[in-house]
């Protein structure tokens, strides 16, 4: 008989309301609106599809009440709130041992205190990781971590966003040669630090197409032709690999209308929701088809439950 094989869908809970904010921006009517528009719409064209999330949320988010109602309404509809950091510093892998201890503990606390739950999870901004990170995340409880993106390919694509952007010192690019490339699930405390932490820590990271080493996240799936990203996660859904993550993000049903006045400064948000609600909306029919029918939806939390030995 063959082993159970899975699927996680993550939304990162981010980037309208963190990455283009401006000094002429309010903080709080961003959020409201990344949760009540970019976040709703998604949730609800995922729970039509009988998904259960895991989602990244920015720790100083939940300050606001209408995040908090809105995330204690998420988690009795069976989602999984993970942290995505205190603030979202997009150099957050360069900030120095104090920093990041407060990035990763007080995200933690916040989260916990205010809805009440046990967060198990941790996304860094940027999707960079270091074992600094790692072992301040073992330290203050984590169990798990969703950050590696070790794709080739989301490497170059960075490399030259840097290059040309004007906020290109904002961004830091994952230090590929520190970390093995592949996409398999890995105990860090075994492969790391020698079994130094008795209690046990994953590493997940993100899948990517081996032909072209092609990263699985929607907002560059997005960026290929449709034939193309439905045929790349068609082939991985029916891998064999024990599990594929697919990772969303807060503006991915968005239109140019729900960000109204906000657009001037979301020019790359801008620029990719052009192609059309229908258009996404064909693409993540697909892959989502392709998933259920080869695998079995999961929470990451779960996961790393059951790979620990101590199944639900």
């Amino acid at each position: 008989m063959n082993k159970p094989i899975y699927f996680n869908i993550s939304i990162d809970v981010d980037t309208y309301a963190t990455d283009y904010l401006t000094s002429s921006c309010n903080i709080e009517k961003m959020v409201i609106s990344s949760y009540a528009t970019g976040l709703d719409k998604l949730l609800t064209y995922l729970e039509k599809k009988n998904i259960k999330v895991t989602l990244f949320v920015i720790a100083d988010h939940v300050k606001f009440n209408f995040v908090q109602d809105y995330l204690k309404n998420v988690i009795a509809n069976g989602h999984e709130i993970a942290s995505h950091s205190l603030s979202h510093r997009r150099n957050f892998s360069k900030l120095n041992l104090d920093e990041l201890d407060d990035e990763i503990r007080k995200s933690k606390e916040t989260i916990e205190d205010v809805l009440g739950i046990q967060v198990k999870g941790f996304r860094a901004p940027g999707y960079t990781i270091t074992l600094k990170i790692w072992e301040l995340l073992i330290k203050n409880g984590f169990t798990y971590d969703a950050s590696l993106n070790n794709s080739l390919f989301y490497y170059a694509f960075k490399v030259l966003y840097k290059f040309f952007s004007t906020k290109g010192d904002f961004f830091v690019v994952q230090k590929l040669k520190e970390f093995p490339l592949d996409s398999s699930p890995f105990q860090v405390n075994k492969s790391y630090f020698n079994n130094s932490y008795s209690n046990v820590f994953w590493e997940i990271p993100f899948n990517y197409s081996k032909l072209i080493s092609f990263p699985f996240l929607i907002f560059m799936l997005n960026q290929l032709p449709n034939y193309i990203s439905k045929n790349m996660v068609k082939v991985a859904a029916a891998s064999q690999k024990e599990i594929i993550q697919i990772q969303f993000h807060d503006y991915d049903l968005l239109t140019l209308e729900d960000i109204g006045s906000f657009s001037a400064d979301i020019y790359f948000i801008k620029k990719y929701i052009k192609k059309s609600v229908e258009k996404r909306t064909v693409l993540y029919d697909s892959i989502i088809t392709n998933l259920f029918s080869n695998r079995m939806p999961i929470l990451l939390k779960d996961y790393v439950q059951m790979r620990s030995g101590n199944p639900a």
